[in-house]
């Protein structure tokens, strides 16, 4: 088969199949409704639903990132690209984890919201710190750097006010060693506080098994499923493709729930979505029995 026939018929041939095959056989255009009932609720009742809050703008970001994330993996799974969809799955466990770490201990919450919204100016000063190390070191001209500055005088001037504060806010004397808004914390730290809940399946095991379709690894095709190194396409077993689909519709959910509970109270976000989680958990048990 040359390149034309490819392009021009096996191709739409196969993303026509793997159309028909994820309509027919797996939850992922309820999934959709839920992604969609939110999305609808961020930016048509914003004013209704998100409290001028610390935690409030907490939810604001990590609601609008899901709805990313759930929306790649629907076009990537439509597309046929497993690797590219656990990308969007570990994205969610992320999500979930960073939700769990603002919110699980009581004594920490106002300093790990306080991280969270301090984060965007520290960036900036890390910048501007590097810039004046170039500066310092020669790298850079007096002309070159002005030319180059990331933030106004005025600018500087608050963001150097608040160093000392940061410093003691992310346990850091050298503040371009803050690498991420939950330092000191890690990464591996947050889904330690996640899966230290009890009677919980743990959730770091399966994120780092992700790693290996995310991340060049000579075993990613196994963690995908798909047969050999396969470029795209879905694999034989309808039953992996629903995992991973459910995988990431129940942290999703999940998230709702705390966000329900602890971002923004009052604005019944849960019940928002209720109908629509409804029937994906009704096309979820259809597709499990079929």
């Amino acid at each position: 088969m040359n390149f034309e026939e490819y392009a021009s018929e096996l191709y739409p041939a196969a993303l026509a199949k793997i159309s028909a095959a994820l309509t027919e056989a797996t939850p992922l255009q309820q999934f959709e409704l839920v992604v969609l009932r939110l999305m609808h609720l961020l930016e048509r009742e914003e004013r209704l639903l998100i409290p001028e809050t610390r935690s409030g703008a907490a939810f604001r970001v990590l609601a609008a990132k899901a709805c990313n994330e759930s929306i790649g993996f629907i076009g990537c799974l439509r597309a046929g690209s497993l690797w590219a969809a656990l990308h969007h799955v570990r994205a969610m466990l992320e999500i979930f984890a960073s939700t769990h770490h603002l919110v699980c201990k009581a004594s920490s919450r106002e300093t790990r919201f306080e991280r969270f919204a301090a984060y965007p100016d520290l960036i900036l000063y890390q910048a501007h710190l590097r810039q004046r190390a170039l500066l310092e070191a020669g790298t850079l001209t007096k002309t070159e750097y002005e030319a180059a500055r990331i933030v106004s005088t005025d600018t500087l001037e608050k963001l150097s006010a608040a160093a000392k504060q940061w410093a003691k806010l992310y346990s850091r004397d050298d503040l371009l060693k803050v690498r991420y808004w939950h330092a000191p914390s890690s990464i591996e730290t947050l889904f330690r506080e996640l899966d230290a809940r009890p009677n919980r399946e743990p959730t770091f095991p399966l994120y780092e098994h992700i790693c290996h379709a995310i991340h060049v690894s000579p075993v990613g095709h196994r963690t995908v499923g798909t047969p050999g190194i396969a470029v795209f396409g879905l694999p034989n077993d309808r039953d992996r493709v629903n995992r991973d689909i459910n995988v990431i519709a129940m942290h999703l959910f999940e998230c709702v729930y705390v966000w329900n509970e602890e971002f923004v109270p009052g604005s019944r976000l849960l019940h928002r979505l209720n109908t629509q989680i409804m029937l994906y958990a009704e096309a979820r048990q259809a597709t499990a029995s079929s």
